[in-house]
């Protein structure tokens, strides 16, 4: 569990907040939101998306991890990947040379070289990193 430290909570100065956005209401703040009613009452819906990832984002360790991360191909789970590890076969790269899983390994590693976040992200092992 995580401890909390109380003398930062009462250290937290949020007067730049109130300043910043006096006199505006939600809605202006928020411009992706929309207003739910139901029996409950009412609530604010925030959306929020993200357009574009920039393709100069610097993620080196991640993208070593992905690499690393046998999990990553379709139908690898916990018991094959350390079977894998085991036998020597540690990186996507090595993973080419094996003929079951030789195809899906050098899509991934397509995918990742050419930045396609947004077929990466639809991989569950992937989408676990930190990206940010």
């Amino acid at each position: 569990m995580d401890s909390i430290n109380l003398e930062s909570l009462h250290s937290f100065d949020i007067t730049r907040l109130i300043e910043k956005y006096q006199n505006k209401q939600l809605s202006e703040i928020f411009p992706n939101s929309k207003v739910i009613s139901n029996e409950m009452g009412s609530f604010m819906k925030v959306k929020w998306q993200i357009d574009e990832i920039p393709t100069e984002l610097k993620l080196y360790r991640t993208r070593r991890n992905i690499f690393r991360n046998l999990k990553t191909v379709t139908y690898i789970g916990d018991i094959t990947e350390d079977y894998f590890i085991k036998r020597g076969l540690k990186t996507l790269y090595d993973l080419r040379m094996n003929l079951k899983y030789s195809r899906a390994a050098s899509e991934l590693i397509l995918l990742i070289e050419t930045r396609n976040y947004k077929e990466l992200c639809e991989n569950k092992y992937i989408n676990d990193f930190d990206l940010a």
